[in-house]
């Protein structure tokens, strides 16, 4: 199987699901469907196509864009499989992650009226 994400790789979403976590039932099949969800959530709240313009994207963009899917996926990741860890655990993980993601996704709100509003000629 192939890595199929934009965004992010299997590894940007093992590596936020933090240590001790088991990843050996994770198969790619999964991390591909956890970051193909993450990127459909993230151009739809935006409302902005990031995947598919995703080479025309800054630096600074594809980061956040990296760090808030796998973040997304990471979450699923947890879910999948919490036996090694303890739920208090889990649900921290998840909980700080999705603070993060909320900030991440205003950054990408902000960056979609600035794209828009330079595309437009009003800036």
């Amino acid at each position: 199987m192939v890595e199929t994400g934009v965004l992010c790789s299997r590894g940007n979403v093992i590596a936020e699901a933090g240590s001790n976590l088991s990843v050996s039932g994770l198969e790619e099949v999964q991390t591909n469907y956890f970051i193909a969800n993450a990127e459909a959530y993230i151009s739809n709240i935006t409302q902005y196509d990031w995947v598919t313009n995703y080479p025309g994207l800054s630096t600074n963009q594809r980061y956040l864009l990296r760090a808030t899917a796998a973040k997304m996926a990471a979450i699923d990741a947890i879910n999948f499989d919490t036996s090694s860890l303890s739920s208090r655990e889990a649900e921290v993980r998840m909980s700080v992650k999705d603070d993060q993601i909320a900030r991440m996704i205003d950054l990408l709100k902000s960056d979609v009226q600035n794209i828009k509003d330079f595309i437009s000629g009003a800036k």
